[in-house]
């Protein structure tokens, strides 16, 4: 990268940061979980070999943690290998097992944050569930932020893990299965889940720009809101983060009268063809409505998929629509005909997406 291009960055990006912390809502989540995808494409991106990618990924994990502790979460679920990862080749997942560990004992060294490894242990190597057990243990008392580190862990995998440990628990008991089968609710399987006594995630990010899950917090991202990012993961920024935090509810679009346009042969109306503006929804940036010189006609043309021109008094005033040139809407800072200012994140290049699985 040009060195213009580094010392832009270095100057508008703290003053962007700081944009968004203030445009946080008061109600933020509780528990973020984080699919940390992309780490093999980006080092292919870059030129190196997978395990640099997968290093340069659990070098982005302090950053991260540190990001959620000031702005006031209190729990993060990191998904950093899935039982699907276990099928891979022997010489890419022996590197990547000792880079996980790795990341984790210097996170417990750290003591900033209390540790919790979720997933099926027993299907890793001894030396590995050793060394994340021992970080637990080792930040058990510490008494700030709480994170899931999720290694080995497939999201039907905890379910039936869930169910084992019901039928067992029952069996404990002395609980026959028609016994059980009239006390089981939801809560009672919540109860064995890995993330038992914690609150469901409320926003889960992923990166890298799939749009799936995979089976990260299956049972848990029921009412979940979600954010994909296209970053892949070491690329991941804070203000990817803050883009991805529920942003407060935009105000309504004002409307005001419209103002006609001066017609040919009236006094005035040769030479002085209305200036033509565009209304957005602050969040959908949907165009709503025009503004001709002094008024709003409301209900314009909102495609979305291409650039409009509409035509007062047989003058062109071209009007761009969501889907227009990225680097138009990145640059545009605010509404000229309302003055509401453009969403935080559609100052920054388009990185993600955002969709929700509560109901209605």
């Amino acid at each position: 990268m040009a060195d213009w291009k580094r010392g832009i960055r270095k100057v508008l990006y703290p003053a962007y940061e700081a944009r968004l912390v203030r445009r946080l809502p008061e109600s933020l989540p509780r528990h973020v979980g984080v699919m940390l995808d992309g780490n093999r494409r980006w080092a292919k991106a870059v030129g190196r070999d997978t395990a640099h990618g997968h290093r340069a990924g659990a070098a982005n994990i302090e950053p991260l943690l540190g990001w959620c502790d000031e702005i006031g979460i209190e729990v993060v679920t990191l998904w950093l290998l899935s039982t699907d990862n276990l099928n891979r080749p022997a010489r890419e997942l022996e590197p990547l097992l000792g880079i996980i560990a790795d990341a984790v004992d210097s996170l417990a060294d750290q003591r900033r944050w209390r540790l919790n490894p979720v997933g099926a242990l027993d299907l890793l190597p001894a030396a590995t569930a050793e060394r994340l057990k021992a970080a637990a243990e080792a930040t058990r008392d510490v008494e700030g932020m709480l994170v899931n580190v999720a290694v080995a862990y497939g999201g039907r995998r905890e379910i039936a893990d869930a169910v084992r440990s019901l039928l067992s628990s029952a069996a404990e008991r002395g609980v026959s299965v028609a016994e059980l089968a009239e006390e089981v609710d939801v809560d009672t399987i919540s109860e064995h889940l890995y993330t038992k006594g914690q609150p469901d995630p409320d926003l889960v990010i992923r990166t890298s720009g799939e749009q799936r899950l995979g089976g990260f917090l299956l049972w848990q991202s029921e009412k979940s809101e979600f954010y994909f990012c296209d970053a892949y993961w070491p690329d991941f920024r804070r203000v990817d983060l803050e883009c991805g935090l529920p942003q407060p509810s935009p105000p309504p679009a004002p409307r005001v009268p419209l103002t006609p346009a001066v017609p040919d042969g009236a006094e005035g109306g040769r030479g002085r063809v209305p200036v033509c503006h565009m209304l957005f929804t602050p969040r959908t940036r949907r165009v709503v409505s025009i503004r001709v010189g002094g008024g709003v006609r409301s209900q314009a043309p909102a495609s979305g998929e291409a650039r409009r021109t509409w035509r007062p008094d047989r003058e062109h005033s071209r009007l761009h629509s969501t889907a227009g040139d990225p680097l138009r809407r990145e640059r545009r800072r605010a509404l000229p005909s309302s003055g509401v200012p453009v969403p935080p994140c559609e100052l920054g290049p388009p990185r993600g997406v955002r969709a929700s699985a509560r109901e209605g």
